[in-house]
């Protein structure tokens, strides 16, 4: 089952996702995004799905390449039916796109599509309209969200707020360990840059590189998208951090209901004396980090390891 492919548009040198489904090597690439990371041990409750009695769930998680989202979309709702069904454990699947719009279940979302310059997808995730392309780290976690143990009331893994928050916590905590202040909005889903001062040698997340510092006028600048969809409590879609992404291109639609000048990436806000970090060489801390906030542990995995589980779907 040939997953991925390479694209000429491809910004980050992917490996994974060839035609022979060959994975980079998982081991942490040793770079300055890759040294020196150490995953948090403790968050606040609403920003993760620790659950008393809950022990962390094992899972796998896999880096696709730059892959078709119509493809990718078939595959997500293929493991949703795996896990649910016990055949697969859960997995965080990570791939690049090229370049295409998303349209969410939020009424008149496709109304801020201003430019049909890319092909579109009507997708049964929340949200409005988005867009993927390559130099982005998208991640669709396909996760199966545990009752409560008996006599735990709260918090639950099952809370959808809290899981959304948990993901939000996880790329914050990417961005910080490549040297990016990032934070919530109140009121909008999602992560924007912001300078934030508990960031210090006492952070929970000790940063590969120093901080780059952010200015008054990036304070609101938007750097990762997210939308989520959930059946019989096993999640799908997910997330897309701006890695290397060419920003020209959100001006094809109003992203997120929001204008295209809102939009950033972690190229942009890296220190100017810092090489910007490329998708692949994020994908073993993004595993770590996310992980911690979703209580998993997930195993970086070739994409072959997929063709195991014999799923039901057409991958053309």
């Amino acid at each position: 089952m040939a997953l991925g492919h390479t694209h000429p548009a491809a910004q980050d040198g992917a490996r994974a996702g060839t035609a022979d489904c060959r994975a980079p090597d998982p081991r942490p690439r040793r770079t300055a995004y890759s040294r020196g990371m150490s995953a948090p041990q403790a968050f606040p409750s609403d920003e993760c799905l620790h659950v008393q009695g809950l022990d962390p769930q094992p899972g796998r998680a896999v880096y696709l390449g730059l892959i078709d989202y119509g493809q990718a979309w078939r595959l997500q709702r293929a493991l949703v039916d795996a896990v649910l069904t016990g055949q697969a454990p859960d997995v965080l699947l990570f791939c690049q796109h090229p370049d295409v719009i998303t349209v969410g279940r939020r009424q008149k979302a496709r109304d801020n599509i201003l430019s049909p310059r890319f092909p579109t997808f009507e997708v049964e995730r929340g949200g409005d309209a988005t867009y993927h392309g390559p130099g982005q780290l998208v991640g669709y976690p396909i996760l199966k969200l545990r009752p409560n143990p008996v006599g735990v009331t709260s918090p639950s893994e099952r809370d959808l707020h809290r899981y959304l928050r948990a993901l939000e916590g996880g790329l914050i905590d990417l961005c910080r360990h490549v040297g990016v202040a990032a934070a919530r909005k109140p009121g909008a889903t999602g992560v924007w840059t912001a300078p934030d001062p508990s960031l210090s040698a006492a952070s929970p997340v000790n940063s590969a590189v120093p901080i780059a510092p952010v200015d008054e006028a990036s304070l609101q600048r938007k750097i990762a998208s997210m939308g989520i969809a959930v059946r019989r409590w096993i999640t799908f879609h997910g997330f897309a951090l701006n890695v290397t992404t060419d920003l020209a291109r959100f001006f094809a639609i109003n992203p997120c209901g929001f204008r295209a000048e809102v939009m950033t990436s972690l190229a942009e806000c890296v220190a100017a004396d810092r090489p910007p970090p490329r998708v692949e060489d994020l994908i073993p801390s993004a595993a770590t980090l996310l992980g911690a906030r979703l209580h998993r542990h997930f195993t970086l995995t070739s994409p072959t390891w997929l063709d195991t589980l014999s799923l039901s779907f057409d991958p053309a």
